[in-house]
């Protein structure tokens, strides 16, 4: 039997493939979809070798707030913590 994790991986990766189709039959959209696909497969990974582990990655600010770095930590994520840039 699966354990919770590795259902939850197989989800998320899952996931990411139906962004991925979403991109590819909406140009407009394509570039969100892809950064939605990394994401979830992103986690997908972390879910699988490190379950009980902390998020790494700041939760989403506002843009007027990523812009100015007003967020309460200063700002978004770190750069190299696995969270897709842009």
């Amino acid at each position: 039997m699966a354990s919770n994790a590795e259902v939850a991986a197989k989800l998320l990766r899952d996931a990411a493939k139906f962004f991925l189709s979403i991109g590819e039959q909406n140009p407009s959209i394509q570039a969100a979809m892809e950064a939605n696909a990394k994401t979830f497969h992103v986690i997908a990974g972390l879910v699988e070798t490190d379950p009980q582990g902390e998020c790494m990655i700041a939760d989403p600010l506002p843009d007027e707030e990523a812009k100015a770095g007003t967020g309460p930590d200063g700002g978004g994520p770190p750069d190299g913590d696995g969270a897709p840039d842009g």
